[in-house]
């Protein structure tokens, strides 16, 4: 199906697709299964399959990758690989050779070229428009704030950041779940017996402040 133009492909064996707008789905001739909306989204498609593609040059120069997914004012506008994801204005819209990206966010990730398999959410370039697994969560204003990033050997770095500190519950045998409550402390009343962390993890950091009443002496 195809609203707004008349393809110049030849349709020889495209099937399932869905087109519309001027110049959508423009040049498709042998791919199946994909969605484009909007002034010349998927534009250049001939081959390839499960694209979708919603905004203005959205996925424009893709010709026969498959499974991209663009929403968006020149989102993917220049991806000719396949498997990424961008939501947003311009968000992925430098990417070219890259493959398995995903960018959320205006202007997300939008000066990675050949980079593959980068998560960016915010309004925030990679930090490398070629490295591999980079992670990003920035503001999505203009991205002056990164509140994590995350590179290929699975560190992950906050800018900053805390647990919430729980105050447990002063018994006879005081009870800690380390899983919920793994930055802990309690106001001693009487000598206790301090029950051990339940539903701890191995590597897991817990820390428990115990604290003296009025009266102190207390033992535990």
């Amino acid at each position: 199906l195809l609203v707004g133009h008349a393809t110049t492909g030849t349709l020889s064996s495209a099937e399932g697709n869905t087109g519309i707008g001027i110049a959508t789905l423009n040049a498709v001739t042998t791919g199946v299964h994909n969605t484009a909306i909007g002034y010349e989204a998927s534009g250049s498609l001939t081959g390839g399959g499960s694209n979708t593609n919603i905004g203005r040059y959205a996925g424009n120069s893709n010709q026969t990758a498959s499974h991209n997914t663009s929403i968006g004012y020149d989102a993917l506008r220049r991806a000719t690989s396949g498997n990424n994801t961008a939501i947003g204005s311009f968000s992925g819209s430098q990417i070219n050779s890259g493959v398995n990206n995903i960018t959320v966010g205006k202007q997300a990730g939008d000066n990675i070229t050949s980079g593959d398999g980068n998560v960016i959410i915010g309004s925030i370039n990679a930090d490398s428009a070629t490295a591999d697994k980079q992670l990003i969560i920035a503001d999505g204003v203009d991205g002056s704030v990164a509140w994590l990033k995350g590179d290929s050997n699975g560190q992950v770095k906050l800018i900053s950041g805390y647990v919430l500190e729980v105050a447990l519950t002063d018994a006879a045998t005081i009870t800690w779940n380390a899983a919920t409550q793994p930055v802990a402390k309690v106001t001693l009343g009487a000598s206790r017996t301090m029950g051990l962390p339940a539903n701890p993890v191995n590597g897991q950091f817990i820390s428990l402040l115990i604290i003296q009443d009025g009266t102190g002496s207390r033992t535990i």
